[in-house]
């Protein structure tokens, strides 16, 4: 059955509106024998309420891989998100490294696949799911590839570099940048490993490729930004390039002599191009391999002859993270990660000064930027305040993701053997085609949006083909399923995800069919499920046999992770 929908593809501005409410205190005259004014008593603080399920359901569905019915009713009665957020801060991080390294002790060959396996194990069933939110989010922005050659055998290097991320998502800015720009995946993807201080008459010039990229895309971005993300302009109202030609060969200069790590405190020149790698330590610096000119970066930034090559990269990474930029332009694609396609400028503004200052002092507080995005007043009542376009086409992995984790998705073999997803979604992690990820934070599709000035990232891989095979897919994962009956599909192998349909069994059934449509409304939905859509809905499935749980179970799986509602998160 195929349930049609209308789908506002993408979101807009959602300028808030400001009510000014302007009062008038008459008082009589100054002069003696006035009768005095007794203050007014301090207004009682309103009451705090409860959030709500509707409400938990939409901030779970931002800061997780897709909340659970449990995961609502928990926080449905919390009067703010601050607890969750403080408690999923304080949960262990769940890596992707010590689940391969167990792999091989086993015995077991460890091969992208594994990789995979990995990272859908910790974002369908991990605990820390706000920092595994984040990390996806940031390898969006931060992008290796296994597409590259050099990486497409380190499966664990890559594994690490996720970690990584995971690692950092709620700390600070800083420090991941430093790590990310050192790290052995980086350095083979954009080119920064064993490039060499220039050499005129041996034809060597300093690789400029990580010193472009980690400006444009990790850091500064190519135009100067307002703190509310719009850019700033020029006397004659043309954009001001952040920076230019010279900028970035200073910067390549600075990122010479970075290689292997050193076996001995004398190695060979050879070792450092030659050299034994491991791909789970950061790239250590060669001095002699290292310009050690004048540069001047970023900013018209001079960097004085003879550091260090360590110091010279602390300065020019302290001089891109403290640049004005990096709270907007880093600011504004986490909140099209996580919230919106289209965040206002007075949204992008407050995230951006929170990048700033966390409140005490502290610039690059990932964990209270990430705080502000999920519980700004835009977050909460876009939907509200802009119903028709506030939100954002939720990327394919995570609508796999939602679903799964609300039926406990699992292989028959205890592990998620979902190898390619980029052939039916569009996207694997760390599986983009380029570095400027599968696509890009500015990318407006042909027609409405476009005229509106409004952008659609994901859309920039949805088309008639990536359609055809997500639903495809959707569908797949729906029909393969367990439930008292037995099992759903019948040529499962080892290697098959299934969903858990035997705990709702009894809520299929006709005298609870109903509430339970409300709570999948709530949970997949985030409540915009029509009154006219649940009524076909549950006519729909009590066509099938009560006693065919399982069957209706699926057709309620597969019709709303079909829908274009579900696609949509607002």
């Amino acid at each position: 059955m195929r349930i049609k929908g209308s789908m506002a593809w993408g979101a807009v501005r959602s300028a808030s509106v400001v009510a000014v409410l302007s009062l008038s205190a008459c008082g009589g005259g100054g002069g003696a024998g006035s009768t005095p004014v007794t203050p007014s008593p301090a207004p009682t603080p309103a009451p705090q309420l409860p959030v709500g399920k509707v409400a938990a359901a939409r901030f779970l569905t931002q800061a997780t891989f897709g909340p659970t019915l449990a995961e609502v009713e928990a926080l449905q009665n919390a009067t703010s998100f601050d607890a969750w957020l403080e408690t999923q801060r304080a949960k262990p991080v769940s890596l992707e490294l010590p689940y391969l390294q167990q792999l091989k002790a086993a015995g077991e060959n460890v091969y992208q696949n594994q990789r995979m396996d990995a990272w859908w194990h910790n974002a369908v069933q991990g605990e820390d799911q706000l920092r595994q939110r984040m990390a996806f989010a940031l390898s969006e922005i931060l992008v290796v590839s296994d597409q590259s050659g050099p990486l497409n055998n380190d499966v664990e290097g890559l594994a690490n570099y996720y970690d990584l991320l995971a690692r950092h998502a709620l700390g600070n800015y800083r420090t991941l940048l430093e790590e990310v720009t050192l790290s052995v995946p980086m350095g083979h993807y954009l080119s920064m490993l064993r490039n060499q201080k220039p050499d005129v008459a041996a034809g060597i010039r300093a690789d400029e490729n990580f010193a472009r990229e980690v400006m444009q895309l990790c850091t500064i971005g190519l135009v100067q930004l307002n703190l509310d993300g719009t850019p700033k302009l020029d006397a004659n109202g043309a954009a001001i390039p952040t920076y230019k030609q010279p900028d970035i060969e200073g910067l390549a200069r600075v990122f010479t002599g970075f290689g292997s790590q050193h076996e001995t405190a004398n190695d060979p020149d050879w070792k450092f191009l030659y050299g034994k790698l491991d791909g789970l330590k950061p790239m250590e610096s060669w001095q002699q391999f290292h310009d050690t000119g004048t540069k001047v970066i970023v900013g018209n930034t001079p960097i004085p002859a003879g550091l260090q090559a360590d110091a010279e990269l602390d300065m020019a990474l302290d001089v891109l993270f403290n640049h004005a930029n990096v709270g907007p332009f880093i600011g504004r694609q986490l909140i099209q990660r996580l919230v919106t396609s289209n965040p206002s400028p007075a949204y992008v503004a407050r995230v951006a000064a929170r990048f700033n200052d966390n409140g005490v002092g502290v610039r690059g507080d990932l964990f209270a930027v990430v705080k502000v995005i999920l519980t700004d007043t835009e977050a909460r009542n876009g939907n509200v305040t802009d119903p028709q376009t506030f939100g954002k086409i939720k990327e394919p992995l995570l609508r796999t993701t939602h679903l799964w984790r609300f039926f406990a998705a699992i292989g028959n073999n205890g592990r998620y053997d979902n190898w390619n997803p980029e052939i039916d979604y569009g996207q694997a992690p760390l599986r983009s085609n380029s570095v400027f990820n599968f696509f890009r934070p500015d990318y407006r599709p042909v027609g409405a949006l476009t005229n509106a000035g409004l952008v659609c990232p994901e859309c920039q891989i949805t088309n008639e083909a990536s359609i055809t095979n997500l639903t495809n897919a959707m569908g797949d994962v729906a029909v393969n399923y367990v439930w008292s009956g037995g099992n759903g599909r019948d040529y499962y192998n080892s290697h098959t995800i299934v969903l858990d349909y035997r705990p709702w069994e009894n809520r299929a059934m006709d005298a609870n069919l109903p509430a339970f449509v409300d709570d999948l409304n709530v949970v997949l939905l985030g409540g915009r499920m029509s009154a006219d859509y649940k009524s076909a809905l549950v006519e729909y499935v009590k066509t099938t046999a009560a006693t065919d749980g399982g069957k209706r179970l699926y057709d309620l799986a597969h019709n709303i992770s079909s829908s274009a509602q579900f696609a949509l998160q607002q």
